[in-house]
């Protein structure tokens, strides 16, 4: 038996698998085939062959009569692929001879039918319209597209973009060729519309004003007939002021009854119903207030403590409230005048003088004020000294000078014994014309103290050499919790007392100063907070005054500045060298730090001959409040009569 050989030819149903919606490539195919082969099959006398049958994997795939023996044509329905066929002989008596050796034969997949498809993003729209063309879904072995759009103009690809200028409808037409040369095409009408007529564009809102900004009460002009439309006329004009009145027509005026900044805003409607917006900005401004007065004040300082004198005069404490001062006349009282802010003046001779100086603003309102400026005699030394008693608790009061100072220092205390709590005392905010002063308590108490009553000095810094020859200086300087030493800024025969007091309150912790070593030169001074607490308190500064030991007159005063014999923390009393007819004014101050627990004087039970003075410590980390003794410095001073 040879093995036969199998030709073939193939066809397929392109409309088939079009219309399947999976992978053409895994459908069945009809495939016709032709076979030729030599088969000598058994001959058998009582049979006869009817047919010969083709078998594919062992089933029967056609069968044909033996027409031509060697010829046999099948149809075939199979998937593509490669399948072993054998070939049998069908007798008469319906059986069929041994199968023949396999032979392996493969179905190829045909390929896709050729047929051109159109995608496009639109088909109708107002012209002009631009339209993408899509033809990459046709099928088949494409070699080119023809794109004819029905309005003149072609294209070539796969895709394309085309703009329908002209309204009208079209039909566009796609030709796909394949390499072999066969062609097939597809249409697809597009409607380019009429695009719709413009809207009507709206008015055009036209204000104009000459006279937005004023003072009120303000009329305020504003025209608005400059407004146009391309659907005459304009039919309306309606107004809104922005402070809650409107208005009608094409001008129209308004008053602002009240300052502020407004929007005055006009809308216009024309024929057609449209309308249009059109705002401007509307100032008005409060009229000036009424002149307010000036304020006249002025300080007086003496330049020299020797004939002739002559007096110096600032007027920094002048002002106006609304304005600024144009003008300062003086009439010192003794004939003579002058101008300016800041002028000096020698009087003639020891007297009283009442000076006046007006001050006129620049609207030409005036304040006028006087002082009295006392000229001493040739042996009186001028020294601006003030003293006083006040009464005060906790809180912070102002006290006013009876007449102000350029540079004072004040220094106050010690208190009476009204609340037994220690305390200290505090001030701030010394100006030419007064200071702030109050009770503190130290730290670990509640504040709150009772009213106390103490002296204070008031004087004009600088160096003083007094009639009977002693000295005396007031000044300042930065003080800290370490100790530092203070230069005096005159030598001094005797070792003068020394007062010192904060007079200012940088850190809220009660505080107070200490005082040690002092000479003819010098003298030693720190801060010193509650002992409970780490001595670390701010700089401050501290006022002193130091004033040789002595009894004497001064002003119509009778003073003395005594250095104790040393005094601790039990009630000392302290007898009064000068026969005063009431009772002095005192203030006094350590001048030794013989314990370093903190400490403060109190005073009590004051009389025109002696007071109570004692050492009281504080209790913040023990409840001892023994003290060793330390040496008290006091200055006393009453009336001479």
């Amino acid at each position: 038996m040879r093995h036969p050989l199998m030709m073939y030819r193939y066809f397929l149903f392109l409309f088939l698998l079009c219309l399947l919606p999976i992978d053409s490539h895994a459908l069945p195919h009809d495939y016709a085939v032709q076979v030729n082969f030599s088969f000598d099959a058994p001959s058998i006398t009582e049979k006869q062959i009817l047919a010969y049958r083709l078998y594919k994997n062992a089933e029967l795939a056609c069968e044909n009569g033996p027409v031509d023996p060697q010829v046999l044509d099948c149809s075939i329905t199979t998937e593509p692929g490669t399948y072993d066929f054998t070939l049998t002989a069908l007798y008469s008596d319906g059986s069929q001879s041994p199968h023949s050796a396999p032979f392996p034969f493969t179905f190829a997949n045909p390929a896709p039918e050729l047929q051109a498809v159109i995608t496009a993003s639109t088909i109708m729209g107002n012209a002009p319209l631009s339209v993408t063309l899509d033809g990459s879904g046709s099928s088949g072995e494409i070699a080119s597209y023809a794109w004819n759009f029905g309005d003149g103009n072609e294209a070539t690809g796969a895709t394309t973009t085309h703009s329908f200028t002209t309204p009208g409808t079209y039909t566009t037409t796609l030709t796909v060729n394949d390499t072999t040369g066969l062609s097939h095409q597809t249409s697809l009408v597009i409607t380019a519309t009429e695009p719709p007529p413009p809207p009507p564009e709206p008015p055009t809102a036209v204000i104009s004003s000459s006279n937005a900004v004023g003072e009120a009460p303000y009329n305020v002009s504003i025209d608005g007939s400059g407004s146009y439309t391309q659907q005459p006329p304009i039919t309306s004009y309606h107004w809104d002021f922005g402070d809650g009145a409107t208005a009608s027509g094409a001008t129209v005026s308004h008053t602002y009854q009240q300052a502020g900044s407004y929007t005055a805003r006009l809308q216009v409607t024309d024929s057609a119903g449209l309308t249009a917006d059109a705002s401007t900005p509307v100032v008005i401004t409060a009229p000036p207030p009424e002149n307010q007065e000036p304020i006249a004040s002025f300080s007086a300082f003496l330049e020299s403590d020797l004939p002739p004198y002559t007096v110096s005069f600032d007027t920094s404490a002048s002002s106006d409230p609304d304005g600024w001062l144009e003008t300062f006349s003086w009439d010192f009282g003794d004939g003579s005048t002058t101008t300016g802010p800041h002028p000096q003046h020698t009087f003639p001779g020891a007297a009283d003088y009442t000076v006046t100086l007006v001050v006129t603003d620049n609207q030409g309102a005036t304040a006028t004020t006087s002082q009295t400026i006392s000229i001493p005699e040739e042996n009186e030394i001028n020294l601006p000294l003030e003293i006083g008693e006040l009464q005060l608790d906790h809180n912070w009061a102002r006290v006013s000078f009876s007449q102000p100072f350029i540079d004072p220092i004040v220094i106050a205390g010690p208190p009476t014994f009204a609340d037994a709590a220690p305390v200290t005392v505090r001030i701030r905010n010394i100006t030419p014309n007064g200071f702030d002063i109050r009770l503190q308590e130290w730290d670990y108490l509640d504040g709150n103290h009772a009213p106390e009553t103490l002296s204070y000095i008031a004087l004009e810094k600088g160096t003083y050499t007094l009639p009977d020859g002693s000295k005396l200086e007031a000044g300042t300087f930065v003080g800290g919790t370490n100790m530092s030493t203070i230069s005096l800024e005159q030598p001094y025969t005797k070792i003068p007392v020394i007062l010192s007091q904060v007079i200012t309150a940088n850190e809220a912790d009660a505080v107070t100063g200490r005082i040690k070593n002092v000479t003819q030169l010098s003298f030693q001074y720190k801060f010193q907070e509650q002992e409970k607490t780490k001595n670390r308190h701010g700089d401050e500064t501290v006022a002193y005054l130091a004033w040789e030991p002595g009894i004497g007159e001064l002003h119509n005063l009778q003073y003395e500045v005594v250095a104790t014999e040393p005094v601790d923390s039990t009630w000392a009393v302290l007898a009064l060298q000068t026969a005063f007819t009431e009772i002095p004014l005192v203030v006094a101050d350590s001048q030794t730090i013989n314990a370093e627990d903190s400490i403060s004087l109190r005073i009590n039970k004051a009389t025109a001959t002696a007071t109570q003075i004692t050492v009281q410590e504080e209790q913040s980390k023990d409840k001892e409040t023994d003290h060793c003794v330390e040496q008290i410095g006091y200055i006393a001073v009453g009336s001479k009569f």
